[in-house]
């Protein structure tokens, strides 16, 4: 009786343990098409709070009849620049992570 079974992507002691290994696998490669995902949704993100951001500055140079409502307006909208730059930069980190090639060689295995 062998005690050891080789799944083709590591080893288990049983048969459901075979197909638990073989489950981690398919979700391990599923998630690491995460990141580009990701990073176009982040992107979106960056450009819809960019133009949010110039919507509030406009409306805050728009009205210069009440200087702290001005002041409260152009403040947020710089503060909508500041999170739209976060998100582009989060956005280009996860692009290039994306990119990165995490081959090993348990992923040359088909299923």
């Amino acid at each position: 009786m062998e005690c050891v079974k080789d799944s083709g992507y590591g080893i288990a002691c049983s048969l459901p343990c075979i197909d638990e290994i073989k489950s981690l696998y398919v979700a391990i490669n599923r998630n690491k098409q995460v990141y580009s995902v990701a990073a176009r949704a982040s992107l979106r993100n960056a450009i819809w709070i960019f133009l949010l951001a110039a919507v509030f500055i406009t409306f805050g140079l728009w009205t210069k009849g009440d200087s702290t409502f001005s002041a409260y307006l152009i403040g947020t909208g710089v503060l909508f620049v500041l999170g739209s730059a976060f998100a582009l930069l989060n956005s280009r980190k996860m692009a290039r992570l994306s990119k990165m090639d995490t081959a090993d060689p348990v992923s040359k295995v088909p299923i």
